[in-house]
């Protein structure tokens, strides 16, 4: 195997020319552990995984309060892909409260209608209970550039009561985040 070092202070593509190639078809171009590749100021292009799209945010700030055990909506959020081929990283987060014992939350997340997944949440089994949580999804079957919305519901397993944001303000309010990733 065949090494060389070059070392320059600068490298520019001929006078007829626009473009520098390093490397060629099926080899690799490597920096070192310990380099830096400084792109500031720089166009970057044809990286193609792992790059957010878009970020968009809805949050919420009312009392969301249900004794019912069929799902009532707590908030949505409408995002547009910019490829069918993407990753839609959805993320609710929220105080929940049950002032009951054995009261059992469940949130499910939907796109349009079509349901992507259901969390059971906060369980009481000595009174009341409020906590912060999380729930997350990665949707990368939408298959669409066309606006999609998210929607995020809740309800009781038993009849007794739950309570999204139950202080309102004081507890944070709740959000939801929708994060396109190029995948």
């Amino acid at each position: 195997s065949r090494m060389s070092t070059l070392e320059v202070n600068s490298i520019q593509p001929l006078s007829s020319g626009t473009t520098i190639t390093l490397g060629a078809n099926g080899k690799t171009l490597d920096v070192p552990t310990g380099a830096t590749l400084d792109l500031t100021g720089s166009t970057v292009s044809g990286l193609t995984t792992g790059k957010v799209l878009q970020l968009v945010h809805q949050l919420g700030t009312s009392i969301h309060s249900t004794t019912s055990t069929s799902y009532t909506e707590v908030i949505t959020k409408a995002i547009t892909p910019t490829s069918a081929s993407s990753t839609i990283y959805v993320k609710f987060a929220a105080r929940t409260y049950a002032p009951n014992t054995s009261t059992e939350h469940e949130v499910q997340i939907l796109r349009d209608s079509t349901l992507l997944d259901t969390y059971r949440g906060m369980y009481t089994t000595n009174g009341a209970n409020a906590q912060r949580e999380f729930w997350e999804y990665y949707d990368s079957s939408h298959s669409t550039t066309s606006s999609i919305t998210y929607k995020v519901q809740h309800r009781t397993m038993n009849g007794n009561s739950v309570v999204i944001n139950p202080n309102s303000a004081s507890d944070g309010n709740y959000y939801l985040t929708l994060m396109e990733f190029q995948t």
